[in-house]
């Protein structure tokens, strides 16, 4: 009796154990959204950086922002930005084909 109650319960931990795997994936962007925080406000700074020509510092914040499957504005800037060269400073890749 023993035993089976213990093989039940390793089976029930092992389903709970999945099943927050798998809302984890399914909720993966909301998720991220809330370590974020502020994201209106981060966008904003984002955006203010980008217009003051603050490539470098802009980049970084749309790249934070470019996570969510929803923020394909800031997807589109921070590859314009790569595309440009604006910003391929120290500490980020030389994407090929698009260095100076």
């Amino acid at each position: 009796m023993k035993g089976k109650i213990k093989h039940i319960t390793i089976a029930l931990g092992i389903c709970l154990l999945l099943a927050m795997i798998v809302l984890g994936l399914k909720n993966r962007n909301t998720i991220y959204t809330w370590f974020l925080g502020d994201v209106q406000t981060l966008y904003m700074q984002a955006d203010s950086l980008y217009r003051q020509k603050r490539y470098e510092d802009a980049a970084t914040l749309y790249s934070k922002l470019a996570k969510i499957d929803t923020a394909k504005r800031c997807q589109f800037i921070l590859g314009d930005i790569y595309y440009q060269g604006k910003e391929l400073q120290k500490g980020h890749e030389v994407i090929p084909g698009i260095g100076r």
